[in-house]
């Protein structure tokens, strides 16, 4: 009964929906007032600038691990053991904060904050001789060598300077990406198995012998979907090649098409349960929206059905209405060792759901019912009201996981859960939307694309600032790839 109510909110469009889901305006709003307070703390900006640290108290305060905020004095052991190191994936995604910051709302000074990030991780990270990236430093030095360094690190390590590419289009920036993403291709990939490493040599125990689903599908949502819609050739052949070969990675290897979801590990069958680590609702659906868009890009028909059936029967399972556990609809993280839902729900996973439903809204309306309701449980149940940005988790009992950065917490997926809300959004209304680049000289309308998706451009004029060049885009007919 749950699946048919499911489908009926999906499929049957109540037309007061339409005005329930958010504004252009809100979305705006969300990102400027309820998000990047945290971020544009001055404690966030890193010292020296773009060196940004990894964990921070929740008022946005600096964090020092000898004499802890009262509030963090007690932290989860995985998260207390890193205090003192700081994560370049985490340095990578704050970059990519400022910048969707500036895309949504124009401001300059989030614009800036981005460069400064842009500028440490080009300065000080990448590794000129190897191509690889500092994964991890204490005290300013790398932990790991090159072949320690893991895949889904080095993706990361690219998602702020990937962002930057699509604002500004810098060509010093793209060879740096290209770099790294050659080495990426070249050095993990293993020929034996067919896809990507998850290391090259052990750091810890058995890593090397590692069949991970995210060294194969954090390339594809970190960098490669985006960069192989907007770079030029001879390397958009080339990125779509690669893209191409990861997607069918995951489809040959890691999907269970009997039920519809994806294995977070393959190494062993202990890796396979849908419990197991990284078998979650939000490692799936993340997978399938991937291929769907992945399809569309690479007119991969395929490959789009796959996805779109994917995605559909992952959010019929993750989806509980009004009244099945509260007064809102919301969804599920996973299922536990007994095959139930489980409600302790991480920010990145809800976020992903979101992410896929309004993808999906573009196709069916209906989805717009459950979007209305996961929408209204984000603002309510995540959003710090206090001191900005979100909470790293709910539990099943509503209390929020009061963290908001560590070395896997950090803005990437709040500020893209807002973006791509009110491109869909606007999409769904078949309204105009209006993003900000920073062209420094001339781009062709048809070369400038909202994010992951497809709309007309009007490029307006070039506003000079301190923090470079500021260009309106106004995009009309929103849609799919």
């Amino acid at each position: 009964m749950r699946a048919l109510s499911f489908l009926i909110t999906l499929f049957c469009l109540p037309l007061a929906f339409s005005a329930d889901l958010p504004s252009e305006t809100r979305w705006r709003e969300h990102i400027s007032n309820d998000i990047m307070p945290y971020w544009m703390h001055v404690d966030a900006r890193g010292k020296p600038p773009g060196d940004f640290p990894s964990i921070r108290c929740r008022d946005g305060s600096a964090y020092d691990p000898g004499n802890p905020c009262p509030d963090m004095a007690t932290l989860p052991g995985w998260i207390a053991e890193t205090t003192h190191l700081t994560f370049t994936r985490m340095q990578a995604r704050q970059t990519y904060t400022y910048g969707v910051g500036f895309h949504m709302t124009g401001d300059p000074e989030m614009l800036a904050l981005m460069k400064t990030g842009v500028d440490f991780l080009r300065q000080n990270l990448i590794d000129r001789e190897t191509g690889s990236v500092i994964g991890i430093r204490d005290k300013g030095k790398a932990v790991h060598k090159p072949s320690q360094r893991t895949t889904q690190d080095l993706a990361y390590a690219l998602v702020g300077l990937s962002f930057y590419y699509y604002l500004t289009r810098d060509e010093a920036v793209l060879a740096d990406i290209l770099k790294v993403q050659r080495h990426i291709m070249d050095f993990y990939w293993n020929r034996d198995w067919g896809m990507l490493m998850w290391v090259k040599e052990d750091a810890g125990p058995n890593l090397a012998s590692a069949k991970e689903l995210v060294a194969q599908l954090d390339q594809i949502n970190g960098y490669l979907l985006l960069l192989s819609r907007i770079t030029p050739e001879p390397h958009r052949k080339r990125l779509h090649v690669d893209l191409a070969k990861l997607c069918r990675v995951l489809v040959d290897h890691f999907h269970d098409a009997k039920e519809q979801r994806f294995y977070g590990t393959i190494q062993e069958e202990s890796g396979k349960a849908p419990w197991a680590r990284h078998g979650d609702f939000g490692h799936t659906i993340k997978a399938y929206w991937m291929l769907f868009l992945s399809g569309k890009v690479l007119k991969d028909k395929e490959l789009t059905a796959l996805g779109e059936k994917g995605m559909r029967s992952v959010l019929e399972r993750a989806y509980f209405p009004p009244g099945k556990v509260g007064k809102l609809g919301r969804w599920a993280n996973g299922l536990d060792q007994n095959g139930n839902p489980s409600f302790g729900l991480a920010w990145w996973a809800h976020a992903e759901l979101d992410q896929a439903a309004a993808t999906l809204s573009m196709l069916d309306r209906g989805i717009v019912g459950t979007l209305e309701q996961t929408y209204k449980f984000w603002f309510e149940h995540f959003v710090d009201k206090e001191h900005g940005s979100v909470w790293m988790g709910v539990g099943w009992d509503y209390s929020p996981w009061r963290i908001k950065s560590n070395l896997w917490k950090n803005g990437y997926h709040e500020a893209e859960h807002a973006l791509i809300a009110m491109i869909c959004g606007q999409a769904f209304r078949s309204q105009p939307l209006t993003l900000y680049f920073a062209f420094p000289k001339e781009v062709k309308p048809a070369h400038v694309l909202p994010y992951f998706y497809a709309g007309k451009a009007s490029v307006g004029n070039r506003e000079k600032t301190q923090s470079g060049p500021v260009v309106r885009v106004r995009f009309t007919d929103l849609g799919l790839p």
